[in-house]
């Protein structure tokens, strides 16, 4: 079903899987209600419930043409490095990469690049502290 998946997954659930778009490592989890889009998932990463991951856009460049009907984005898939911690309600945005060993505050929205060990929190998400 998953593009890829390691050992030792857990789909908790009622979460929403675009399974073909889904790559997850192993000992990773995907929390009750999540709403996914094309991502790479690394190992060991845990998500707490109702994280969304968006992977495109509306289109909304014709001033004549409803919003609707303009349809999507192509996929820009985000990338989830390993040992990540993803907070209750926390949505990452299209393209979006997360190093390795970061967290992810619960309500967080993160728009860009987060690197290696950092935490973050906030709407847009901003770093409270890097570690080493």
């Amino acid at each position: 079903m998953f593009k890829s998946r390691g050992r030792g997954v857990v789909i908790e659930p009622n979460a929403h899987i675009p399974f073909h778009k889904v790559e997850i490592g192993s000992n990773s989890g995907i929390g009750p209600n999540a709403l996914l889009g094309a991502v790479r998932i690394g190992d060991n990463v845990m998500m707490d419930p109702d994280v969304i991951i968006l992977s495109n856009n509306k289109i909304f460049d014709s001033r004549t043409v409803p919003m609707c009907l303009q349809g999507k984005s192509q996929d820009n898939p985000v990338v989830i490095g390993d040992e990540i911690w993803i907070g209750a309600r926390a949505i990452m945005l299209r393209g979006v990469q997360v190093g390795r060993g970061a967290i992810i505050g619960a309500d967080a929205v993160l728009a860009k690049e987060l690197p290696e060990y950092a935490i973050v929190a906030g709407n847009f998400a901003r770093i409270v502290k890097q570690g080493t």
